[in-house]
């Protein structure tokens, strides 16, 4: 049986643990103003397959992608072509979201738009397919994914 202590030690061990797991970015060669963080998660429900996947992925860029529009209020073509969302399913409990997010070097200014990409895809992929862990580490201990169990009209943006 584990004292208080101990429960403090390991919550703060774990969120330690979640900002060195962060995937790296990827640069991409063809679009220099942006990069791409590939996200592994392990679901409780099963991820789909083929056109089913794809148009999940392409749901979860299209919320992403208007939320940035209002909430960030970046010009619509440059978040189309510096956010976007794609899926790869690796067993019935497991995918990779990859999610291209604009560079700190980009010649707009995106503001907080590379955290809102993937803050809230990763979020919305909970809801979708009830994310268990996040790069090996279970979700509890990713705090960004605690912010969203606030009601959904207060969720971080």
């Amino acid at each position: 049986m584990r004292d208080d202590k101990q429960d403090a030690w390991v919550e703060k061990y774990g969120g330690n643990l979640t900002g060195e797991s962060y995937p790296p970015p990827i640069d991409l060669p063809d679009l220099p103003e942006a990069f791409l963080r590939k996200w592994i998660l392990r679901t409780s429900s099963v991820v789909p397959e083929g056109d089913a996947l794809r148009v999940a992925a392409k749901s979860l860029e299209e919320f992403v992608q208007r939320l940035i529009i209002t909430e960030v209020q970046v010009n619509e073509a440059h978040v189309r072509r510096l956010v976007s969302v794609s899926a790869v399913r690796l067993s019935d409990h497991h995918a990779v979201l990859e999610i291209i997010c604009p560079a700190p070097t980009a010649t707009v200014d995106m503001g907080d738009a590379p955290a809102i990409a993937t803050i809230r895809t990763l979020q919305e992929a909970d809801d979708l397919w009830k994310v268990e862990d996040i790069q090996g580490i279970p979700k509890a201990y990713w705090r960004f994914m605690a912010w969203r169990d606030q009601s959904k009209n207060e969720r971080f943006t």
